[in-house]
């Protein structure tokens, strides 16, 4: 007697809804073009350190990239520096981050606005569940308006406090928290693990196509603090 083999056919939704929906591709979005200073430490070797960059707050001290927390004094046993390729990776708050800089090549890699400032930064054009805009404050909290361009009748700018370097997430996340930070220069290294790099969320309309962002630091009679801002993540809408 022949024994009977049950073959189970399983269609294609079937086993789309077994393993769940596609999650889609987080979209770097390039601000290179807004970027007015480096604010970053860099380099593999004390030879060839940079040593052209600008202060994050207004007290002369900087970021610095692990590679470079590694060759300078006072941080070598214990690099605590930004990843080295400016990336991130996910988690439950923010999607796979990909800043605009790199511990091998020198240049601007921030919106340094010391002052009140405003610009927009084209996006790609597409449905999008969220942008997350990534800043940190020298010397006290900066006010940050961010407002998503869709063409007509677009949404009022979301408020943001962007916390000071030193301190804790408030409004937003710790994108990157507990890092080193040097000397414009690139001559000290200070192994503090104190500094931070704050991100934050800003819920869009997933029905609309998004064609850029404006971010604005407004006006402030007595307000000494600088807001710094490296880059923006967008999570598509939908399947990706």
């Amino acid at each position: 007697m022949r024994a009977r083999v049950l073959v189970s056919v399983v269609t294609l939704p079937a086993l789309l809804a077994m393993v769940g929906p596609a999650q889609a591709r987080p979209v770097q979005i390039d601000m290179t073009d807004a970027f007015n200073e480096d604010v970053i430490v860099n380099g593999t070797t004390l030879g060839n350190l940079d040593e052209t960059q600008t202060s994050v707050d207004i007290f002369e001290t900087s970021f610095i990239t692990k590679g470079a927390a590694q060759v300078l004094p006072n941080c070598v046993e214990d690099p605590d520096g930004l990843p080295n390729a400016g990336r991130v990776a996910a988690n439950e708050e923010h999607p796979l981050v990909n800043l605009a800089y790199d511990n091998r090549k020198n240049g601007k890699n921030a919106r340094r606005s010391p002052e009140p400032d405003s610009y927009r930064v084209s996006v790609p054009h597409r449905r999008y569940r969220a942008i997350h805009v990534f800043a940190t404050s020298g010397n006290g909290v900066s006010v940050m308006n961010v407002k998503l361009l869709y063409g007509a009748s677009s949404p009022p700018a979301e408020l943001f406090l962007v916390q000071d370097w030193f301190g804790s997430p408030g409004f937003g996340y710790a994108l990157i928290d507990g890092r080193d930070r040097a000397n414009p220069d690139a001559s000290t290294c200070h192994d503090d693990d104190t500094t931070a790099l704050w991100g934050f969320k800003v819920k869009a309309k997933s029905r609309r196509t998004l064609r850029a962002v404006k971010i604005t630091r407004p006006a402030s009679d007595e307000d000494e603090s600088v807001l710094n801002v490296f880059g923006m993540t967008g999570t598509p809408a939908g399947r990706r």
